[in-house]
């Protein structure tokens, strides 16, 4: 039925049930070599337990021509072969994505976990004004799931909730409300507070986030 269809979501089912009842590698193959890209990202969201045998078929995603392909790949490779990662990072090194940095933001995580450290600068300069809300987003989210907070990254939090996006303003708030409940970085956020130039009435509503 594989080799028949040409159907995308047809496909998919295909991959979806052998992915979960009897894994067929022949098929996995193909499916990570088809021309469609939503194919091939099905085996990505199906499969991620990965045999040793495709570990050099996913490794190829890592230049596929979908940005959410080649960050799925790259997620899934970090995880399951370890030993690996400095090679798949750098062969995704000079790669960015599309809305939100994604494949660097996923790259600058894996990076990070492995016990490079050193990359936490270019993460928090991505919770800045000079970049797009998305990747501001995707920043400040990472950073919260990594407990960092620091200065730089407090006063870009409380601009970002003066931003005309919503999503920014609420990805903010919620890193804000995070490191509040914390004694060290809730004292930090009221000085830092007290010297912000941002408005008065934003500076009310941060006031109010980070009362305890």
């Amino acid at each position: 039925a594989f080799e028949k269809e040409t159907f995308h979501l047809t496909k998919s089912e295909i991959i979806a049930q052998l992915a979960t009842d009897s894994l067929n590698y022949d098929i996995m193959f193909k499916a990570l070599n088809d021309k469609d890209a939503l194919v091939r990202k099905s085996v990505l969201d199906n499969l991620k337990i990965v045999p040793f045998s495709l570990e050099s078929e996913y490794r190829k995603i890592l230049k596929d021509s979908s940005y959410t392909n080649v960050e799925l790949a790259l997620d899934i490779l970090a995880k399951n072969f370890p030993e690996n990662i400095d090679a798949y990072l750098n062969i995704t090194k000079d790669e960015f994505g599309w809305r939100g940095n994604n494949i660097r933001i996923k790259w600058l995580e894996i990076a990070i976990q492995s016990g490079k450290k050193h990359y936490f600068k270019e993460l928090i300069d991505y919770t800045s004004l000079s970049y797009d809300f998305e990747a501001r987003i995707n920043a400040f989210n990472l950073l919260k799931s990594f407990n960092y907070c620091d200065d730089t990254v407090i006063n870009n939090s409380f601009q970002a909730m003066a931003y005309w996006h919503f999503k920014l303003r609420d990805a903010a708030k919620s890193y804000i409300q995070y490191f509040a409940q914390q004694t060290e970085f809730n004292k930090l956020m009221n000085k830092l507070l007290e010297k912000s130039i941002i408005e008065q009435n934003k500076k009310q509503m941060i006031k109010l986030l980070i009362q305890r």
